[in-house]
């Protein structure tokens, strides 16, 4: 069993008590953000600062951009100054009701914690509203008045504690916050559903020409914990307790690729081979009415640099079956013809994958009297029928989407890490491309291998076809890579893996995706043998390079690995061994990645190496001219 512990920014935290020798991963959380705030109202304001009912805000602005590496803050023609901590992303929640989430936790918008102090815990991220004129509610209409809102507990961040919350409060005329609303951590049952809360404003003091209303996160402060995901949020007159449907066909998420796992393969492999890469494009929707609704959808690419249309998918192509009330459902479009893709003879496409639905949304309007003058209000459901997400191809791969919810590092002392790709034609490895996220504790000149592998057999039978020593060199910006330059470019073909070894007791942080899964390419060896990984869900923010203005034919093969005929032997063995050649040090390490001993050696050392361990798998560590050779020992 591997257990995972949860670090931010410099701050440690189990997961759970459990521990366990057995630990490989150390799992972090790192969500981030930028500060844009040019957004389109959703609502018609009364004056420069404030607002008139209907309030609605779906949040759904996280997807204006075409790239999914931006996030957004809140939208100041709905929220007030101060509420841009919070994050506005399309990647934290599980099954929203529309595209983006406000994300409620104990960092701001730029993944950094409210406090360095790793225990405390306080009070963390708020959304407050604008002032809202409520005065002009006519009495006989105040009983209609409802506030409505979706909410979801962890969703793809980290399950609040039960002493963490989550409230909602009203402010009247003499500027007191009223709780309403509030929901406390500590359920450990997981569900992917939000639930919605409706809340009649009934309380007369509300109704003032300054109303506003607030959330706020009650959490630990000193990381990405505590995670609280907040949608749809709705105010207005003529409602009802049961009036928790909406007249809203809305897509729920970005495109999937039409890569595959891959968000980005290299434009060579993928004319080589297309038919390796090709999957089809997809995305969820979501019926939030109670009504059978016919719906119409379109998918198609386009080149995003120049703005023409690569292919039509589909086009304007009616749902079947008519998606009934409350559905959610996966559109999945027809699949791209690779005919429009190389016939454009470009060496890189940087590739918009856009979906529309027609569904017979509208505005929401409504008409309030204060006096003599008439304010037409308006809520545009239409504006969450259109998403879109940028895929490339170039010269890497990526299966991550650019953008680091988490990091992950190995904990162990010599642990290895491989990421699997596969290259159908034969293609010139130059660089690696990392990110290192920055974390508070100092990760700078971090030494490690950066490791290429045809096979993982075992430690024994793999075949390393290079080893390079780096040092780390953590990213100015978030979401940075670093492009590492391999001191031999690698010729690579068909499966291949990149990674790294760790070196020394201070852990190399890497960035890490929730929101694609690439799970099953991940591998860890610290025990002298690869495993698959099984619990991390995302994708390792690693990516293999290649020069594709290099011929390479003009590239000799890489050799296999200096030494790789160093013999350990008798093995297995009651308690001592030998080496065919001599060595300068050999560290021991058990099957938990601890070490249990250290020999030195020296230029012509050939004796018996006597161990005195017990019975069990060890993996040695042997240091020949100035590099590391990894050896498995087996002692009865």
């Amino acid at each position: 069993m591997i257990v995972m512990m949860l670090l931010c920014l410099g701050s440690i935290r189990l997961a759970n008590a459990q521990t366990s020798s057995k630990k490989v991963w150390n799992y972090f959380h790192l969500v981030n953000g930028n500060t844009q705030n040019n957004i389109n109202s959703r609502v018609k304001k009364l004056t420069a600062d404030t607002l008139v009912l209907p309030f609605w805000d779906d949040f759904s602005y996280a997807n204006t951009n075409s790239t999914r590496i931006e996030r957004y803050v809140a939208d100041s023609s709905l929220w007030a100054d101060g509420s841009q901590t919070v994050r506005i992303n399309t990647g934290l929640a599980i099954n929203p009701p529309t595209v983006g989430i406000a994300t409620f936790d104990g960092v701001d918008q730029n993944g950094m914690p409210y406090s360095q102090v790793q225990a405390e815990e306080g009070l963390a991220d708020s959304l407050v509203s604008l002032p809202i004129n409520l005065a002009v509610i006519p009495t006989n209409e105040r009983q209609s008045v409802y506030f409505s809102f979706f909410w979801q507990r962890f969703g793809r961040g980290e399950f609040p504690d039960p002493e963490d919350s989550i409230r909602l409060q009203f402010k009247n005329a003499q500027n007191q916050w009223i709780t309403q609303w509030s929901m406390s951590g500590g359920d450990t049952v997981v569900t992917e559903l939000f639930e919605q809360e409706m809340i009649q404003v009934i309380n007369p003091g509300f109704y003032h020409s300054g109303f506003q209303f607030r959330f706020q996160s009650y959490s630990r402060l000193s990381g990405a914990y505590d995670t609280w995901n907040i949608d749809y949020v709705y105010l207005n007159s003529g409602r009802t307790p049961s009036n928790t449907a909406y007249l809203d066909r809305a897509l729920a998420s970005l495109p999937e690729s039409p890569f595959g796992k891959y968000t980005a393969v290299p434009m060579k492999q993928f004319a080589a081979s297309p038919e390796s890469y090709l999957g089809n494009t997809s995305v969820e929707f979501y019926n939030l009415n109670v009504q059978l609704q016919p719906v119409r959808f379109t998918a198609l690419l386009r080149d995003q640099m120049s703005g023409n249309i690569i292919q039509v998918l589909n086009d304007d192509n009616a749902l079947s079956p008519i998606p009934p009330g409350l559905e959610r459902r996966t559109i999945t479009a027809d699949p791209l013809d690779i005919n429009n893709i190389l016939s454009l003879d470009q060496d890189s496409l940087f590739i918009e994958t856009e979906f529309h639905i027609t569904s017979g949304d509208n505005y929401l309007i409504e008409e309030i009297l204060p006096g003599d003058t008439v304010f037409n209000t308006q809520v545009d459901y239409r504006v969450n029928d259109t998403v879109r997400t940028t895929y490339v191809l170039d010269e890497y791969f990526a299966y991550d989407d650019g953008e680091a919810e988490f990091g992950v590092e190995i904990n162990q002392n010599g642990g290895k890490v491989a990421y699997q790709f596969n290259a159908p034609q034969k293609d010139l490895l130059t660089h690696v491309d990392i990110y290192f996220p920055p974390l508070t504790r100092n990760q700078a000149s971090v030494p490690f291998q950066l490791m290429v592998w045809k096979t993982l057999e075992d430690s024994i039978g793999e075949e390393v076809i290079l080893r390079a020593q780096q040092s780390q060199s953590t990213a100015d910006q978030l979401n940075e890579f670093i492009s590492i330059e391999l001191s031999s470019p690698v010729v690579v073909e068909d499966t291949f893996y990149i990674g790294y070894e760790q070196q020394g007791e201070s852990f190399i942080a890497i960035g890490f995706d929730k929101n694609t899964d690439a799970t099953s390419k991940i591998f860890y060896n610290v025990t002298g043998a690869w495993a698959q990984d099984s619990t991390l869900n995302g994708s390792l923010m690693m990516r293999p390079r290649f020069d594709k203005n290099r011929n390479v034919n003009a590239i000799d093969e890489p050799v296999v690995e200096k030494h790789a005929d160093l013999l350990v032997f008798p093995n297995p063995t009651h308690g001592s061994f030998r080496l065919n050649k001599a060595f300068e040090e050999i560290i021991i390490y058990d099957a938990a990645g601890k070490i249990v001993k250290q020999i030195k050696g020296g230029i012509n050392y050939s004796g018996e190496i006597v161990t005195d361990l017990p019975s069990g798998i060890y993996l040695l560590k042997i240091g020949i001219d100035d590099k590391h050779i990894i050896r498995k020992l087996i002692v009865h």
